[in-house]
């Protein structure tokens, strides 16, 4: 019989109190590395209030901008991983953490403010935005995110000293846990860390590019005055690209390039416009692109920065690794800040090479002493049913008109599937990631084409729906809109969003693009282990890029404890 402690839905009449646990292995931790807490058994129960506490530092070696993404600083967690420390059996795996918690927090909530202010989301809290022009596309590249008003979105600026040179300030945020384990997606019962055996939980890091976006600088043609906050990285002009020209007569070293016209007067130092506060550092990555002397295809060469110095003329010179340039043509020499790693003016620029550190964390915990009744009552066998989702990845070549994604789900206690497609080639774009922002051909304002005009589930033989859809925003967008409520509500978490309503987004998608089917209402659950299920695409033409494809498989899962051991029930 189980307890009737786990299954008390408040628990309000018990004595609660918060504590704070330390990682076991580090103070301070960067992108790739593992935060690990050790939850013991002797806690014995805790509740769903508990939640994360991020110090975070921006490190980026320039003075740019930096905001959150939608998933806020959710953005820097890639992967959770929940074991049972006593006999380190694995209860919950969550892969790609960043993007379901970018997804989740347009489409769950409608006032974004509390989000934004405790777990620094960027506002506004949607993939794409439309409403400013037919090209607008992905929120993050447009000067909206960079207003004064939007004070949320540039926490991570660094504050500018006298002398010019940047002091970055540490930043605090707190942040539930958002995992089956902790009933992110059911109703509130006490969590019994007793019976578990303790929990070990593991969250690995995010790369920078994928947990920060980077803001608009100052847009500046060259040789134009500079503000305070200078930064060439968001050079418009120049050449085609948004790259600066390089000076024809410095040539002589070919591991040097000399920018011809800088804006301002950009000086060494402490001055009013130092190199300090460009998008240019030493370490940071560019593009040089040239083509050779008397001709030829363009040479294009990613070089590392090694040496900024000013010649004293008003130029300059940026020194690089690596080999001598070979012989170049003078008339077409320039270094290329913005025709690289997904295109635009500003947003490809490989000046700009963000990172963060972690530099304090800490795991509070609500703890529940229940009474000496109640814990007369404890049994060591239970079944504690949370719901989870597992992730499944496949790849749409660019060619590909119709495509099969399978599902390999062994769950059998399924509750919905959601898909999202992304542009492979633009996933770690410094300005929008579509990791986050997804793919789909809304038709006005939308930078990523899908060309997806088909959908449809097969399951068990069996298709849902009955026929296939077409899911733009101009054909079947309200069904497709209709099968993501749907879905939702079987995890028990109603949609109160759909995105903004605002002119030209009242015709397309703005947030994120889910392709969902419903599995089972309610208390019923849906077998998927011999179902074989797949999501079949098809396309009016072909792309040009790759696509990937992840599918959320949510289910019901028991964790059984009794005198043998842990297991988990799929």
């Amino acid at each position: 019989m189980a307890s009737n402690i786990e299954n008390n839905v408040v628990a309000s009449q018990m004595n609660s109190k918060y504590i704070s646990i330390k990682p076991e292995n580090g103070e301070t931790f960067k992108s790739g590395q593992k935060i690990i807490y050790n939850i013991e058994p002797s806690i014995g129960y805790i509740k769903r209030d508990s939640y994360l506490v991020f110090d975070i530092l921006n490190t980026t070696a320039d003075n740019g901008r930096y905001s959150w993404t939608a998933a806020g600083v959710n953005g820097i967690i890639k992967q959770v991983n929940i074991y049972s420390k006593e006999t380190g059996v694995l209860l919950e795996n969550l892969n790609n953490y960043n993007q379901w918690v970018a997804v989740e927090n347009q489409y769950r909530t409608d006032d974004k403010n509390q989000l934004a202010i405790k777990e620094g989301v960027r506002l506004p809290c949607s993939a794409k935005n439309n409403t400013t022009s037919a090209t607008a596309g992905v929120w993050a590249s447009q000067s909206e995110l960079s207003s004064p008003a939007i004070t949320s979105n540039g926490l991570l600026s660094p504050i500018v000293k006298a002398d010019g040179n940047a002091t970055f300030m540490t930043r605090r945020y707190c942040v539930p846990l958002r995992c089956g384990i902790f009933r992110h997606w059911d109703d509130e019962k006490l969590i019994p860390i007793l019976n578990f055996g303790g929990l070990r939980i593991e969250i690995i890091l995010e790369e920078p590019q994928l947990a920060l976006q980077r803001m608009c600088g100052v847009s500046l043609a060259t040789g134009a005055g500079a503000g305070a906050d200078l930064d060439i990285s968001g050079v418009v002009g120049g050449v085609a690209g948004g790259g600066y020209a390089t000076k024809a007569s410095a040539l002589t070293n070919n591991k040097l390039i000399t920018l011809d016209g800088i804006p301002g007067g950009l000086t060494i130092g402490n001055g009013g416009n130092p190199i300090e506060k460009s998008g240019l550092a030493v370490g940071n990555k560019i593009i040089h692109t040239f083509k050779l002397a008397g001709g030829g295809a363009d040479q294009v060469l990613p070089r590392t920065i090694t040496a900024i110095a000013e010649d004293g003329n008003g130029d300059l010179q940026i020194t690089c690794d690596g080999a001598d340039f070979v012989a170049r043509d003078a008339g077409n020499v320039f270094l290329d800040l913005g025709a690289t790693n997904g295109g635009g003016t500003w947003a490809g620029s490989q000046a700009v090479q963000p990172s963060y550190s972690v530099v304090n964390t800490e795991f509070r915990l609500c703890v529940v002493a229940p009474t000496s009744q109640q814990a007369s009552q404890l049994t060591s066998a239970i079944n504690y049913e949370f719901t989870s989702y597992d992730l499944f990845l496949d790849n749409v070549a660019t060619s590909t008109l119709r495509h099969q994604v399978p599902i390999h789900s062994v769950a059998s206690k399924a509750k919905c599937i959601m898909s999202m497609l992304y542009d492979v080639t633009t996933e770690k774009h410094v300005s929008s990631q579509n990791y986050y922002a997804g793919l789909q051909d809304g038709g006005h304002g939308q930078q990523h084409i899908a060309y997806n005009n088909d959908v449809v589930f097969f399951i068990n033989n069996k298709l849902y729906p009955l026929r296939s859809y077409n899911p733009k925003s101009r054909a079947d967008r309200v069904l497709n809109i209709n099968e993501n409520v749907k879905a939702w509500n079987a995890i028990n978490t109603p949609i109160k969003s759909l995105g903004e309503a605002t002119k030209g987004n009242l015709e397309d998608f703005v947030n994120t693009p889910l392709i969902s089917r419903e599995l089972a209402r309610g208390d019923f659950v849906f077998d998927l282990r011999n179902a074989e299920p797949e999501l079949r695409l098809g396309f009016t033409g072909a792309r040009g890029h790759n696509m990937r494809v992840q599918t959320f498989v949510w289910s019901k899962k028991i964790v059984s404890t009794s005198s043998s051991g842990v297991q988990v029930i799929y």
